[in-house]
């Protein structure tokens, strides 16, 4: 059997799925907690790149992908912290090379707010919980490509102070997805799997809670959880990158 990947990640920790069937498949979640809002670019919280395999492009030996891309951020963010377009670098995932137009520019296509709507029954009097959602999206055409794809979005920069990481201040973030290649997948079609979770959490220090983390995947392929280290990016500054790079650089 072939396996498909499926990240999530954490403050403290990142854990993938392993999917197994007759495909691989690699889908970025990065979910970091919420925290002040710190100057300039330190606004947005997490993010996840996936796609939906619409079947075959406009050209021959090409397939159609939906791509998109959903930023969580500091419901208060504003100015030069919205970015009106995002741009997500391609690359062959078997030599990290771009292909011809990478990186591509994603418009805007939806900007919700997220608020707490079942709080933790410890808390008696829960703070306003608010996440502003951001959604980028585009179609774009690929060539089949036998080792598949890696698209990467990357911007400055999560929020300081967070334990886990040395330095932990004006560190950047790279929002990944890693495409099946038709040496799995064949004539198949694959599209990412999708979290379950669509609302924030706030939670009791010291006290038990759950948090879904369940995921589906449109194919029917069979999840499981392992642990891995998040990707980091480029430090200083603030927007998203012009020109990404893979996840290794």
């Amino acid at each position: 059997a072939k396996e498909d990947r499926f990240f999530t990640t954490l403050p403290a920790i990142c854990s993938y799925l392993t999917i197994l069937r007759m495909k691989r498949l690699f889908f970025i979640f990065i979910l970091l907690g919420p925290a002040t809002l710190c100057i300039y670019a330190r606004h947005i919280k997490g993010g996840e790149i996936s796609y939906i395999d619409l079947g075959p492009g406009a050209t021959a030996g090409t397939q159609r992908y939906e791509i998109m891309l959903r930023l969580f951020l500091e419901c208060n963010a504003s100015g030069q912290q919205l970015d009106p377009e995002a741009n997500i670098g391609i690359f062959r995932s078997i030599n990290e090379t771009t292909i011809p137009g990478s990186p591509f520019i994603f418009p805007l296509v939806a900007d919700d707010f997220i608020n707490l709507t079942s709080p933790n029954p410890c808390i008696s009097s829960p703070s306003a919980v608010c996440y502003r959602l951001r959604i980028y999206k585009r179609i774009v055409d690929l060539p089949i490509e036998p080792g598949g794809y890696s698209l990467v979005f990357q911007r400055c920069c999560r929020i300081n102070g967070l334990i886990n990481l040395s330095p932990n201040g004006n560190i950047g973030s790279s929002y990944t997805c890693r495409m099946g290649g038709s040496d799995v997948l064949g004539t198949q079609r694959n599209s990412s799997p999708a979290f379950a979770i669509k609302d924030t959490v706030l939670i009791c220090q010291y006290r038990p809670f759950n948090l879904d983390f369940s995921a589906e995947d449109p194919e029917g392929d069979s999840l499981s959880y392992e642990f891995c280290d998040a990707y980091t990016a480029s430090q200083g500054g603030g927007g998203g990158l012009i020109n990404p790079v893979p996840p290794s650089q």
